[in-house]
């Protein structure tokens, strides 16, 4: 039977490598925005954290259930009451992405064991996989180190159509130790004359972002803060709790009922809710 590579350790052989490249990186800036550039590392390396964006829907499966699945943990507790095997059931959830997600899960160790994030310093995260950006607290403790960070989306950027693109990756990922560096690295081009203001959503550009991947098991005690758009927010409010004389189709109702179920567990389970302003979010 072959040994499946060991992302965790690939992420570590690297970590020399990444500082070499950070210093050589210095050297090479111009003088005037060498301290932009160490700020902003300073900034990863003690400020950011994991974030998972989930639509509201998913948002209460884990606040109800105490516990975040990932796509295959998903998939179990759905075909317990399915005429569908599992297979069937992720190949209709991940739908194109079936083949590629299960390419890259499988080439290493522990594959399916995992969970996927993106490094954040603040604002609404990867919008494109749900308005609701699930800020987690330390996932990666220093005597465990157990998650990897990759420069980029796995399955857009190392993936060459159902094949793993392993030596890219292998010069592209770091642990957590090393991922201030990885992060610096990817945009020193863009911080260089950027105000502070316009970080937080520059990890999210273009819709990418530095991912994380970890297989520790997180519950709603693992969450740090819950982030929502301000104008979502004040609609979703005041539809819920100030104007009941609204005219509602049947998915706004069930939108406020859930809004409404949300603030429930989140004051249930002691977990903040920040609301963010447009401006903020787009850095401007």
């Amino acid at each position: 039977m072959m040994i499946k590579p060991n992302v965790l350790e690939i992420a570590r052989e690297n970590s020399e490598n990444l500082q070499r490249q950070y210093e050589e990186l210095l050297a090479e800036v111009e003088t005037k925005h060498v301290e932009n550039l160490k700020r902003f590392t300073r900034c990863i390396e003690q400020d950011s954290s994991v974030s998972i964006n989930m639509r509201q829907e998913v948002l209460l499966g884990y606040l109800t259930s105490n516990a975040y699945h990932n796509i295959y943990e998903w998939v179990r507790t759905r075909a317990k009451r399915s005429s569908k095997t599992e297979e069937e059931i992720l190949r209709e959830k991940l739908g194109n992405y079936y083949e590629k997600r299960l390419a890259f899960d499988e080439y290493f160790e522990r594959g399916k064991e995992f969970h996927y994030g993106a490094v954040t310093i603040g604002g609404l995260g990867a919008k494109k996989y749900g308005d609701y950006c699930i800020v987690l607290k330390d996932i990666a403790p220093p005597d465990t180190n157990q998650t990897v960070y990759l420069q980029h989306d796995s399955l857009n950027t190392y993936m060459i159509g159902n094949e793993l693109n392993i030596e890219r990756i292998r010069k592209e990922t770091a642990p957590h130790s090393h991922r201030h560096v990885l992060v610096a690295w990817k945009h020193a081009d863009e911080v260089a004359e950027m105000k502070e203001e316009g970080w937080p959503a520059l990890l999210f550009a273009n819709e990418d972002y530095v991912e994380a991947i970890f297989t520790k098991q997180v519950s709603t005690h693992d969450i740090k803060v819950i982030r929502m758009l301000k104008l979502d927010h004040d609609l979703l409010f005041d539809f819920t709790f100030e104007d009941f004389r609204g005219k509602l189709n049947d998915w706004e109702r069930c939108s406020t009922e859930m809004f409404f179920i949300m603030l429930d567990q989140l004051e249930k389970h002691e977990i903040p809710l920040e609301v963010v302003n447009d401006d903020y979010a787009s850095g401007r």
